[in-house]
């Protein structure tokens, strides 16, 4: 993966200057507002209208107001502190068209829910374009091995979760996958990389992982790995593609990420990494400042449309 300051960072801090990041704690409220005792309550989801997944970091603004909020990583917003009236909502996301409400009514002292389903931004695409991702190569997901691995062989309560991953090439093709890239954890940009932990104390979905940090938005070569038959691959870009010979071991680095234990008993972990783009610009962070090197666009071909999961349980100890 390359070092390179993040533009995926950048565009944010262009909606920053813009006015268009928008947070109830970023904006004061008027004093008038503060005193004012008889107040309702605006809560909503915003999720995606293809998949249902809840959008974390989208801005939703009270119209007419200084009011909003922005989403958490369940998808949920709350505006507090609003004086009755009648208003409408506007939700508003990178790579997502942005999408209004209906009018709605907010009482004294209640609570008015309003949840979004927002569509991603998809420009109008040439036949080249389309024709662009997997033209090449033609593999089945059971030509791929998904296999995933806790790091410890016992967990305890305060440990942090770590696993490993490895995506086996079982076929007779050559061919490139691409790793995890800025955006690729959210499921703002392909290949869609992330995990989802459930156990007693919640379901949580991540995946930010504590090295990660130096991943920038841009999509270059380096990005690509060839995977020869019998190679494997690490999607978080922590090794290079191993060789037949080493293809029964794992041979990859442990995962750590930003999550901890909390509570004892059986937990498990769901991972998923898919490359179902429809076009290049949906393996883009900021569509409106990258372009593709010829270079990329030709691998590009060769990367296959694939969708894997997999998944592993285990036991965390006081």
């Amino acid at each position: 993966m390359n070092t390179r300051p993040s533009l995926y960072m950048g565009c944010l801090l262009m909606l920053t200057s813009f006015g268009l990041w928008v947070t109830a704690a970023e904006k004061e409220v008027p004093p008038a507002l503060e005193q004012t005792r008889n107040v309702g309550t605006v809560l909503g989801i915003v999720s995606d209208s293809d998949d249902g997944h809840p959008i974390q970091y989208a801005n939703v603004i009270l119209l007419g107001t200084p009011l909003g909020a922005m989403t958490l990583d369940d998808g949920s917003f709350r505006i507090s502190d609003v004086p009755p009236g009648t208003y409408r909502l506007r939700v508003m996301m990178m790579r997502y068209q942005s999408n209004e409400s209906e009018p709605i009514t907010v009482r004294a002292d209640t609570t008015t829910c309003w949840d979004f389903r927002i569509e991603k931004f998809r420009p109008e695409l040439t036949g080249a374009e389309l024709e662009l991702v997997g033209s090449e190569v033609q593999v089945e997901p059971s030509d791929v091995l998904c296999q995933i691995r806790p790091g410890k062989k016992v967990f305890k309560v305060g440990d942090r979760l770590e696993f490993q991953v490895r995506l086996q090439n079982l076929s007779d093709k050559t061919f490139y996958l691409v790793g995890c890239l800025e955006g690729s954890q959210s499921r703002s940009r392909y290949p869609y990389t992330y995990w989802v932990i459930s156990g007693p104390d919640r379901c949580s979905e991540s995946a930010v992982a504590t090295w990660l940090s130096a991943l920038d938005d841009t999509l270059d070569p380096s990005d690509f790995v060839e995977l020869r038959p019998g190679d494997s691959f690490d999607p978080f870009g922590c090794s290079e593609g191993l060789r037949q010979g080493s293809a029964r071991e794992f041979g990859m680095p442990f995962i750590s990420t930003e999550y901890s234990f909390t509570q004892p008993g059986h937990h498990s972990v769901y991972f998923s990494y898919a490359t179902l783009a429809r076009g290049n610009h949906e393996w883009l962070g900021c569509s409106f400042l990258l372009t593709f090197p010829e270079e990329v666009a030709t691998l590009l071909k060769q990367v296959p449309r694939l969708e894997l999961s997999c998944s592993m349980e285990f036991e965390v100890e006081e």
